[in-house]
């Protein structure tokens, strides 16, 4: 705020700028004019915060007192971080956190600061990652880069950005400093931090190249870039004398947190079994350790907890945000023009009939005319069904029953009716409801599904996304060798905010709650187009249906 130039009336220079406005300077039991200024001004600001003030000439005119008075009346509620100067614009109230309440008030820096700090706390803007260059950050935000460089050195003393010879990037340079500072490293040992797992045999399935590795992977690596260690802690155990599973009791946690010490960051609560009982128990438990605990809840299955009821501000709930996925996929499906889609049902996968209820919740929205029609049941030939084997082995065995031998070439079409009209009889569900609906499109429930779909659509001939669109959710590692899109959870981006919470170095953002969802992204490699004709597609799904003619191409059947 601009001193008032000058010296007053009686030759005493006016008061600094930097010095504040003390009551001790008046009379005991009396308050200064400056003082008593600001306290009406006060009181006529408070319900109106975040808004623009008069200049301090219409001020002093509107309260009957001298430009210095006012001035310094302004300065006092300046110094309590109640109003704020913005140059160029004048004087606003702040909000609760010092910045101007309204967004149009702050200043270039302040609102391009806020903007890639939020980025950091959301996860776009990842840890050891660059940023975009400086040319384009300013040019996309509308600032100079002058003003861009001043956010971010702002940033840097945060240890939010550092510095790579011409690139700014996320987190803290090097690392290992700020892990000094916010994990407090002992002498006993490296910080340590608590997975807890359902049992031994969940955890190795989880390390297999799934849609869960996607999340543990990037996790611990993260961990382990910052000098941070992991522990496993299972949750039960197997008993082989009977062959069942015995649970921990959480005495055991809490006396491995306290034999840990100042070594201890946290617990992440990796969950593949439903025990939602001995899951609130823990969880509770564990929050009181005054430390971050991180429920992985990757099936969406949905928490009770929430910070207001633990008491806790370090409790947070990463999960797949399944309504939006389905949102997501039924989307681009109206996107591209279709009105019916089919979903096959499975009694096996209890989450089947969550997802599928989604899904029909998600095209019934208002304005998006789109059916969804379900099947009965999947029958045992199908993998995913219960059968021993999936619907490759399928089909290839059924190829060598009929009399073809073992050259079963699975990519391309059989060009024979007994074939197909046995793959169309054991495996009736799906082309039932392919055939009497008139779907355009396919939604299977899972990377799973939609491989073995795919096998035995190609088997008979039908081609994607010619005949038929497929989409599917998870997007498994091993669904990058077939050509169907999926929904990917965002489990890469969740991982890398999770192993931050442990180490303290980068703001994250979560609700009230502390549920923080993923962000689905739609993995197109091909299987969806414009609805093909219905004709076609009956006519290859038909029992004795007429010999296909011609070959499908060498590339897995894709149009």
């Amino acid at each position: 705020m601009a001193k008032p130039g000058g010296a007053s009336r009686h030759g005493a220079k006016p008061q600094p700028t930097g010095a504040r406005h003390p009551r001790a300077s008046c009379p005991a039991g009396k308050t200064s004019l400056p003082q008593s200024v600001a306290e009406k001004l006060l009181d006529s600001i408070r319900a109106d915060r975040g808004q623009c003030l008069p200049s301090i000439i219409d001020l002093a005119e509107q309260y009957g007192v001298s430009y210095l008075t006012m001035w310094k009346a302004v300065r006092i509620l300046a110094d309590q971080g109640l109003v704020r100067t913005v140059r160029g614009r004048g004087i606003a109230t702040t909000g609760p956190d010092g910045a101007p309440g309204n967004p149009a008030w702050q200043s270039s820096t302040d609102r391009i600061h806020d903007t890639i700090r939020g980025r950091i706390a959301d996860g776009k803007y990842q840890s050891g990652k660059p940023l975009p260059k400086t040319e384009a950050l300013a040019a996309s935000e509308g600032v100079s880069r002058v003003t861009l460089s001043r956010a971010l050195k702002r940033l840097e003393k945060d240890h939010l950005v550092h510095r790579v010879r011409a690139r700014w990037h996320t987190g803290a340079n090097p690392p290992s400093a700020i892990v000094s500072q916010s994990v407090h490293l002992s002498s006993d040992g490296p910080p340590v931090v608590l997975v807890l797992i359902s049992d031994q045999a969940s955890w190795m399935e989880a390390l297999r190249p799934s849609f869960i590795f996607r999340f543990m992977g990037p996790f611990s690596d993260e961990l382990f870039s910052h000098g941070v260690h992991l522990q496993l802690k299972p949750r039960r155990t197997y008993m082989p004398h009977n062959a069942t599973y015995a649970r921990v009791p959480f005495e055991e946690v809490a006396s491995t947190v306290r034999g840990l010490g100042a070594r201890y960051r946290g617990a992440l609560i990796q969950c593949t079994t439903p025990d939602s009982e001995q899951l609130d128990e823990w969880i509770t438990s564990l929050a009181r350790f005054n430390r971050p605990v991180v429920y992985f809840d990757y099936a969406d299955r949905g928490s009770h907890l929430t910070r207001t009821s633990l008491s806790s501000k370090n409790y947070f709930r990463l999960f797949q945000d399944e309504a939006a996925a389905c949102e997501l996929a039924v989307d681009e499906l109206l996107r591209r023009g279709h009105r019916t889609v089919a979903v096959q049902r499975t009694a096996r996968f209890e989450w089947g009939a969550r997802r599928i209820e989604r899904i029909e919740q998600a095209a019934s929205r208002a304005g998006r005319p789109l059916r969804v029609v379900v099947s009965g049941d999947a029958e045992p030939e199908w993998g995913y069904a219960g059968g021993h084997n999936d619907m490759h082995h399928f089909t290839t065995t059924v190829y060598r029953q009929i009399g073809f031998g073992s050259d079963y070439d699975d990519r391309e079409p059989v060009a024979d009716t007994r074939f197909r009209n046995h793959l169309l009889s054991r495996a009736a569900s799906l082309a039932e409801v392919l055939t009497s609906s008139g779907s355009t499109a396919l939604l299977s429930l899972n990377d799973h599904m939609s491989r073995e779909q795919y096998f035995w659509l190609k088997a008979l001939g039908a081609a994607l996304p010619r005949h038929l669109s497929l989409v599917s959710f998870d997007n498994t590692p091993e669904s990058a060798l077939f050509p169907f899109a999926s929904i990917d959870w965002g489990f890469g981006r969740l991982a890398c905010l999770a192993a931050h919470i442990m180490i303290g170095d980068l703001p994250v953002r979560a609700d009230r709650n502390g549920f923080l969802p993923g962000t689905c992204t739609l993995i197109d490699r091909g299987s969806v187009g414009t609805p093909g004709r219905v004709s076609d597609l009956a006519r290859l799904l038909r029992l004795d249906a007429v010999e296909v003619k011609g070959r499908v191409p060498a590339r897995m059947g894709v149009a």
